[in-house]
Formats: structure tokens, C-alpha cells, sequence
């Protein structure tokens, strides 16, 4: 198995979230008009949460870098 991918980091954002999908419809490489979104959790129209959007990104030339998160908040347009 490949572990330090797009697709299976993909799959473990998938899994971490499957408890979301009552409040959230998941998309996989949302078209964003600038390329593609990895994973898009839009709230669904009872839910009031904000849409969350997953970019990932793997360092191919350092494989013994620790994974990290940033989390954004993005303003209203």
C-alpha cells in the first residue's frame, strides 16, 4: 500500500469524516475554476455550519518531514 499519496491521504480524510455526513455532502475534486479542490464538505441546507475545504499537499523530496495541518479561515465575500 501507498501511504504518503494525494489519494490515500484523500482516503483518510474520507474516513476520518464519514461521521459528517449527516450534516455534510462530501465532493472529491471540486473543479474550483483554478484547478481542483481535493475535498469539499458543504453543509447540507438544515445544517448550520460552515463549508469546509481540504487541500492536500505531500513534500515527495522530504519523506521524513512529520504531516502538518493549517486551518484558514476565509471571510465572507
Amino acid at each position: 500500500m501507498t501511504y504518503n499519496d494525494e489519494n490515500a491521504l484523500g482516503c483518510s480524510i474520507s474516513l476520518a469524516y464519514y461521521s459528517a455526513r449527516k450534516d455534510y455532502r462530501m465532493i472529491r475534486e471540486l473543479p474550483t475554476g483554478r484547478g481542483f479542490a481535493d475535498v469539499v464538505f458543504l453543509p447540507l441546507p438544515s445544517v448550520n455550519k460552515p463549508a469546509l475545504v481540504v487541500e492536500l499537499k505531500y513534500d515527495k523530496d522530504n519523506k521524513n518531514k512529520p504531516h502538518s495541518c493549517i486551518i484558514e479561515k476565509a471571510e465572507k465575500l
